[in-house]
Formats: structure tokens, C-alpha cells, sequence
């Protein structure tokens, strides 16, 4: 669950990335060549930087998204030991169950060829009729020893079949645990090649934004230079306009000056007309 919530959050990321570098691609750059060259060629180098920004964050993410499909593998993998450490133990215990049943086996046949059968005892007991009364004695000893024998050979079968179930158990646990271990290993093979192709795609994603992102600085930088060009061939005609202001004020005050050069003299010459006119 974590994983999957890590690898939404990363792909929106990189969507969002995608998507702010086509929006940078596709804006009108008409309004920006109108304004002051120099003012955008601060955002040209704050575009670029944000960008950078982007891609660091990119590559952040899929280190961390890398570093929890390692522990999730190496979670994976001591899953799978344990499950191996298991089975071994259930196996090895089946082994030494069945070792030992094979021995209470051996042990009860053993007892039951040493228990003679009561006609065998009868048929002796009619052959030797003089031995009869001697052997009365040794016969009630045997007997005894032989009820002690049949007593534990009953606890023996009892036992043997109480190892038995626990065997039959033994078996089952065992097959269980084949079967996760199965299960676990096919889990993390899928989870293994899941992994790899999602490497693969997000470092195919981030070769893309690396080389949309380079193609953008390129552009923008390009912008940047043509606009500091023109901010330089603004400054100089404004240099010039300047000069020819100055030019044309200068110009201005000497057209004042004639004027008022030829208002005087045109009064001078009405007066000296006057004058002449007394005079004749």
C-alpha cells in the first residue's frame, strides 16, 4: 500500500513536471519582446532555475522510491529465509519422528518374538508333564514378566500411534509450508519484475524531462542573449535620442535667438525710416 501511494505521488509529480515545461513551450513570447529586455532576462534565469528545482526533486524522489523497493526486497527476502528456516526444522522433524518410528518398530517386534503363544506354551507343558511342576514357578515369573511385556508393548503401540498423528500433522505443516514458500517465491519474482519495469519507466521519463528541460534552457538562454542584445541596442538609440534632443534644443534656441535678431532689427529699420521721413 505504501509502495503503490509512493509511486502515484512520484508520477504526479513528473506528470506535473511534463506539464509545466509544455505550458513554458507553448506561451505567446510576443508580450515579453514588448516589455523591458532586462526585467525577462531575470525570469528567463528564474525559469531555468525552477526547472533545475524540478528535476532535483525528480531525481530525490526516485532515489527514495529506490531505496524502499530495496527494503521491500530485502523484507521480501528475510520473509523467504524464515519460510526456508521453517521448513527445514519441519523437515528435519519429520525425519527424526520417522527415525524414531522406525525403532519403536524394531522394538516391538522385537517383543513380540520374545512373547512365546500360550499353545506353544500348552504343547511344552504336554511333552514335559514331569518338568510341570518344577517350571510352575519359572512359568509364573514369565508370566509376570511377559503381562509387564504386553502392558508395554500396548503403551509402545499407543505411542507409536500417538507419533503417528503427530507425523500425519508433521506432513501437513510441512506441505503448507512448501506451498507459501511457492507462493512467496513467485510473489517476489513478480514483485521483483514489476520493480525493474517501473525503474525503467521512470528513469525513461526522466531522460525525457532532462532532455525537454535542456532543450528549454537552450531556448530560453537564447531568449536571455537576444533580449540582452536588445536591451544594449535600446540603451545606445536612447543614447542617440538623447543627443539629437539636445541637438534639437540647441537648434530651438538659435531659431529663438534669429527671431529675436530680426524682431530688433525690424524695429530699428522702422525707426530710422521714420527718422529719414523727418529729415526730408
Amino acid at each position: 500500500g505504501a509502495s503503490s501511494s509512493h509511486e502515484a505521488i512520484l508520477q504526479r509529480s513528473i506528470r506535473s513536471a511534463f506539464t509545466g515545461i509544455t505550458q513554458m513551450e507553448t506561451r505567446s513570447l510576443y508580450k515579453l519582446t514588448q516589455d523591458d529586455p532586462q526585467v525577462h532576462t531575470g525570469s528567463y534565469d528564474s525559469q531555468i532555475e525552477c526547472l533545475k528545482d524540478i528535476i532535483s526533486g525528480l531525481k530525490s524522489e526516485i532515489e527514495r522510491h529506490d531505496r524502499e523497493c530495496n527494503l521491500t526486497r530485502q523484507q521480501e527476502t528475510e520473509r523467504m529465509r524464515k519460510k526456508e528456516n521453517e521448513l527445514w526444522k519441519a523437515t528435519k522433524d519429520l525425519d527424526e519422528v520417522r527415525q524414531f518410528l522406525s525403532t519403536v518398530k524394531t522394538e516391538i517386534d522385537s517383543m513380540h518374538r520374545m512373547i512365546p503363544a500360550p499353545e506353544e506354551a500348552a504343547n511344552v507343558d504336554k511333552k514335559n508333564p514331569r518338568s510341570s511342576n518344577d517350571s510352575d514357578i519359572r512359568i509364573g515369573d514369565e508370566q509376570g514378566e511377559m503381562a509387564k511385556l504386553r502392558e508395554s508393548v500396548s503403551l509402545l503401540e499407543a505411542r507409536m500411534e500417538g507419533v503417528l498423528d503427530e507425523a500425519a500433522e508433521f506432513q501437513t505443516e510441512n506441505n503448507r509450508l512448501k506451498d507459501e514458500l511457492g507462493k512467496a517465491r513467485s510473489e517476489n519474482l513478480s514483485l521483483e519484475a514489476k520493480l525493474r519495469d517501473e525503474d525503467l519507466q521512470l528513469n525513461s521519463q526522466l531522460d525525457d524531462l532532462i532532455m525537454k528541460v535542456n532543450k528549454n534552457s537552450e531556448v530560453l538562454k537564447l531568449f536571455s542573449d537576444h533580449c540582452k542584445s536588445d536591451g544594449s541596442q535600446v540603451k545606445a538609440l536612447h543614447g542617440r535620442i538623447e543627443a539629437l534632443l539636445a541637438e534639437l534644443q540647441e537648434i530651438e534656441t538659435r531659431v529663438d535667438i534669429l527671431y529675436l535678431t530680426r524682431v530688433q532689427r525690424g524695429g530699428l529699420q522702422k525707426r530710422s525710416d521714420v527718422l529719414l521721413n523727418k529729415v526730408y
